[in-house]
């Protein structure tokens, strides 16, 4: 009888742990991502040294509509770092970039130009720096619209795939700048000021970086459900940016009003000129999800 009751025992907790764990239609909870950015240059004027970083902290909700496919979305706030290069020599030679500034505030064209395409003299500002490299340190608001893949649960562990986009919308941006303070002279000439080689922090380039930025995206990952309908995920994911970082030609009115770095032309009037880029991300993510 003992060893019965023993068999039967042993029978029914490998029943248990065998059982599919119950599917969800809603999970909702919160998730951190860390994500290495490879920034392309698409233009020679500027190079990425190394990588940057994107750390990411929200919420997610995951619906499934059908037994295996479902959709997953959220709100998710990315806080980036990433640097670039200024290549000054060009096809007509040395050409430093500038801009002028108040405070932390970096001007664009609109704020300090003339009609004779010259620095207006009677702007006031704090200085003008040359441009070597910059440190960007915006933060996104995202929202992913992706396609979710999943497979059944083998006990209480699944696995999924993910495709759609990550569309992010920048909420502000600030900027730690290398570079050389300069002047102007009587003969509204730009000429060095003598210091040496100097950072500005936290400056506020306005509107540099393009209010959207969108990325094609692929994922794939495990959900262990490990406790009643609480469950860990993580997911390893590549994102493809397809639309530029930096903003180009303004849509209306003269096309440079709100570009801010610039150039000095032999007769004093200036050029101005727009990084132009995408971003490629490498992410890592653990969410819990209810």
């Amino acid at each position: 009888m003992k060893k019965i009751f023993t068999i039967a025992a042993v029978f029914l907790g490998f029943c248990a742990m065998s059982q599919e764990a119950e599917v969800k239609k809603l999970q909702a909870g919160i998730s951190l991502s860390e994500g290495i950015l490879m920034n392309q240059s698409e233009t020679n004027l500027i190079s990425s040294p190394g990588v940057g970083n994107n750390f990411g902290i929200g919420v997610n909700l995951h619906y499934m509509f059908a037994e295996y496919l479902g959709f997953s979305t959220g709100i998710i706030f990315d806080i980036q770092q990433f640097r670039y290069t200024v290549n000054t020599t060009t096809t007509d030679g040395e050409q430093d970039l500038f801009y002028m500034y108040k405070d932390r505030t970096i001007y664009q064209r609109k704020n300090f130009v003339g009609e004779d395409g010259m620095i207006d003299l009677n702007t006031t500002y704090d200085g003008i720096f040359r441009l070597d490299e910059r440190q960007h340190r915006p933060i996104f608001l995202t929202i992913p619209t992706m396609l979710t893949f999943h497979t059944k649960y083998y006990g209480y562990t699944r696995y999924f795939g993910r495709a759609g986009l990550r569309n992010s919308f920048i909420i502000s941006n600030r900027a730690n700048d290398t570079g050389m303070r300069y002047e102007l002279n009587p003969q509204n000439q730009l000429v060095p000021t003598g210091e040496d080689v100097t950072t500005m922090n936290d400056m506020e380039p306005q509107d540099e970086i393009n209010f959207y930025q969108g990325a094609l995206g692929l994922s794939g990952g495990v959900e262990w459900k490990f406790s009643g309908n609480v469950s860990l995920v993580g997911e390893v994911a590549y994102y493809h940016g397809f639309t530029p970082m930096f903003k180009g030609d303004a849509v209306f009115g003269s096309d440079d009003k709100n570009k801010s770095l610039f150039n000095q032309n032999n007769d004093n009037s200036l050029s101005f000129r727009s990084f132009d880029a995408k971003q490629r991300q490498l992410m890592l993510k653990v969410s819990i999800l209810f």
